[in-house]
């Protein structure tokens, strides 16, 4: 007996949106009507990197400069049943200089600890 059910084809927004969740495909929507539908970017989102996981196993990284699409064939980019839309969070300078310095003081700390254990 064959399922007469129809298929319903997924893609799924995660990330830094407002409510991640699934959404029925529907062809000709794009990244930011995906996005829009999860009632839009986060305050933590960078709205300018987007990746797009593909059910094959690829990701496409997305990224708008100064409001253009950049990436080659990426202009041309449509979204594809089972497609991901994983919106990444902004990158704050000031954690990643409190990082690199903790990591500085770490690394001079155990080598002062090394120096003196060989004495």
């Amino acid at each position: 007996m064959q399922d007469e059910r129809p298929q319903v084809l997924l893609v799924q927004v995660h990330g830094e949106v407002v409510f991640p969740n699934a959404m029925v495909f529907s062809e000709g929507k794009t990244i930011a009507d995906y996005v829009n539908s999860a009632d839009g970017y986060s305050q933590k989102a960078d709205q300018s990197r987007v990746l797009v996981l593909h059910t094959g196993g690829t990701i496409t990284r997305i990224e708008y400069n100064d409001g253009w699409l950049t990436g080659g064939k990426l202009a041309k980019y449509d979204v594809k049943p089972g497609d991901e839309i994983l919106v990444m969070p902004k990158v704050d300078d000031k954690t990643m200089q409190y990082t690199s310095d903790i990591t500085e003081v770490v690394y001079q700390v155990a080598m002062n600890a090394a120096v003196v254990l060989k004495l």
